[in-house]
């Protein structure tokens, strides 16, 4: 179960995300650990930070991003390292604004979590926070995510793991990755270009797709 302490520092999590800065070129394949572990309790803990309207190309414009908080810079979502048989906490802060189709409504269920649920934080406000802006008076503890009102997903389809995300929000959730080897990640709302959102980022390792390594 998710503890208050965990639920308590999101807080700390969402004001270093606001002050954060992309400190590599988006989808750049570079590798990296959590941003913090606990060999003491058998925790490892990953931020990640879904950044709008990053610039993709001259052609294409700008794109949603998927990044990983380390160190205070967001770097790289193309490879993302979990260890196995160890509860992970998972923090996804969304500042995207709006909704997209999902390829298919049952990517707004929670699945692969522990207790198949996820703790979501409304109002993440996009254009940066302090401590006088973060308000949690507003949390639901979610199953599943109005199919309407989903951003993103962050899922692993072959470890049966799926998040649905909220639009301007913070998800918290914990689970246990047990089967070591390499995995693709993918977001399963089309938030991409032509005609069925797919293209552009969402086909693109370190925006909305990339490599999970579970060793």
């Amino acid at each position: 179960m998710v503890s208050e302490k965990i639920i308590y520092s999101i807080l700390v999590v969402i004001i270093l995300a606001g002050g954060a800065s992309v400190g590599l070129l988006a989808g750049n394949a570079i590798g990296h650990t959590s941003s913090s572990s606990s060999t003491t309790q058998n925790i490892y803990s990953l931020t990640m930070v879904v950044q709008t309207d990053v610039q993709f190309n001259a052609s294409v414009g700008g794109q949603p991003a998927f990044y990983v908080l380390q160190n205070g810079t967001l770097e790289s979502s193309a490879m993302i390292y979990f260890p196995a048989n160890t509860l992970i906490d998972l923090t996804i802060i969304d500042y995207d604004t709006g909704p997209a189709p999902l390829e298919n409504n049952s990517y707004a269920n929670v699945s692969g979590t522990v207790g198949g649920f996820e703790y979501v934080f409304n109002s993440t406000d996009p254009a940066g926070l302090n401590q006088s802006q973060v308000v949690t008076t507003y949390f639901q503890k979610a199953t599943s995510i109005n199919a309407s009102n989903v951003a993103h997903t962050f899922t692993i389809p072959q470890l049966n793991l799926n998040l649905p995300l909220q639009p301007i929000s913070t998800t918290i959730t914990q689970f246990y990755l047990n089967q070591t080897g390499s995995y693709t990640w993918q977001c399963f709302a089309e938030c991409g270009t032509g005609p069925l959102g797919q293209g552009a980022s969402m086909e693109t390792a370190g925006w909305m797709t990339g490599t999970v390594v579970v060793y």
